[in-house]
């Protein structure tokens, strides 16, 4: 199984939110030539209780065009870090 790259990051705010960028997992083989793989940007509000409240997402076809949504819900100098390690990283400058 391939693993699928996830990336999250917090902003301060206000108001305060969490988004996620989440690659779709692959096309399965026996597909219809229509059933696309994409990537997802999550964006949850995070209430002053700390309770999560999932705001919007949206789906796009390629890393690029999820990144383009990023500037209208958090400053682009926030910290992304890559789920499965932890690791920073500068999700600008990823080829994905």
């Amino acid at each position: 199984m391939v693993a699928r790259e996830k990336f999250h990051a917090d902003s301060k705010g206000p108001p305060r939110r969490r988004l996620r960028i989440e690659q779709d997992p692959p096309v399965p083989p026996n597909s219809p030539p229509t059933y696309i793989s994409g990537w997802t940007l999550f964006v949850d509000e995070i209430e002053a209780d700390g309770t999560e409240r999932q705001a919007w997402d949206w789906w796009e076809e390629t890393f690029e065009r999820a990144l383009m949504h990023v500037p209208d819900y958090a400053p682009n100098d926030i910290a992304w870090r890559r789920i499965s390690t932890g690791e920073v990283v500068d999700i600008y400058k990823l080829k994905l």
